[in-house]
C-alpha cells in the first residue's frame, strides 16, 4: 500500500509557510508524503532556513515544487494586496495542473489537500477533485482561542456588540487615545483575566501532552489522512 500523499498550501507569507512546513515534518514522520507548494520568490527567501533542512527519509518523503508570482520587482511585492491579488489569479490554475499531473504519472495520488485557512479556492478545488480536505490556522493557538471565544467575551460584558471593548468616543465619534489607554490597562490590570489567562496556559499545556486532547486530535488527523 502507497503513503497517503497530501498537498500542502501556505499563503505566501514567511508566517503562513513556515508553520506549515514544521507540519509537514510531523506528518512525514507517520509515513505521509508531502507535496509542498511555494512561490520561488518566498523558496528562495528561506530556503537555508532551519525549517527547511531536511534529511534522510523525511527529504525523500517533502517534494518542494515552486511557481512564478508573476510579479517582476521587489517594488510590486511591498505593494499593499499585490502578492495576494496575483497569488488568486495565477495559482489556482497552475495548482490544478499539478495535481492532475501528479496524478496521471504517479501511482502515488494526491489523497488530500492541507491549506492554509485563507486559501479558499484550494479547499473549493479539492472538493471538486473529491479529494479529502483540511484548513490549517497558522496563527498561534491563543489567537485561535481568542477568536472562539468571542461570544463568551460578549456574555462576560468585555467586549460590547455595538463598540468592540465599549470605548467612549468624542463628539465626532473617534475614540481618543486616552480612552484606549485606560480601557486596555484596566483590562490589563484585572484579576480575574489574569487568573483565566493563568488556567488557559495550562489547560493548553496539557492538551500538547501524551494523551491530552491536542495530542489526541493530532492522531485522529493522522488516521483521517491515512483512511
Amino acid at each position: 500500500m502507497s503513503n497517503p500523499h497530501v498537498l500542502v498550501i501556505p499563503y505566501p507569507e514567511q508566517g503562513h509557510i513556515i508553520p506549515l512546513m514544521e507540519l509537514s515534518q510531523c506528518l512525514v514522520g507517520y509515513g505521509i508524503k508531502i507535496t509542498f507548494v511555494n512561490t520561488e520568490h518566498n523558496q528562495e527567501r528561506i530556503g537555508n532556513a532551519s525549517a527547511w533542512k531536511m534529511k534522510g527519509h523525511i527529504g525523500d518523503l517533502i517534494h518542494l515544487v515552486s511557481f512564478s508570482d508573476g510579479l517582476e520587482s521587489a517594488e510590486d511585492r511591498n505593494k499593499p494586496g499585490k502578492r495576494s491579488e496575483t497569488f488568486l489569479r495565477l495559482m489556482p490554475r497552475k495548482v490544478e495542473e499539478l495535481i492532475e499531473r501528479i496524478n496521471a504519472s504517479d501511482s502515488n495520488k494526491i489523497s488530500c489537500i492541507l491549506a492554509d485557512q485563507t486559501i479558499g479556492w484550494a479547499l473549493e478545488l479539492a472538493e471538486r477533485k473529491v479529494i479529502k480536505r483540511a484548513a490549517f490556522c497558522s496563527a498561534s493557538a491563543a489567537m485561535l482561542v481568542q477568536g472562539f471565544s468571542i461570544p463568551k467575551l460578549i456574555e462576560y460584558g468585555m467586549i460590547d456588540r455595538k463598540v468592540g471593548l465599549g470605548f467612549s468616543t468624542d463628539e465626532n465619534g473617534i475614540v481618543p487615545r486616552g480612552e484606549i489607554k485606560n480601557r486596555v490597562e484596566q483590562l490589563l490590570s484585572s484579576e480575574e483575566i489574569k487568573a483565566s489567562a493563568l488556567e488557559l496556559k495550562e489547560m493548553v499545556m496539557n492538551s500538547i501532552k501524551e494523551g491530552g486532547s491536542s495530542c489526541q486530535n493530532f492522531k485522529k488527523f493522522i488516521e483521517w489522512i491515512k483512511t
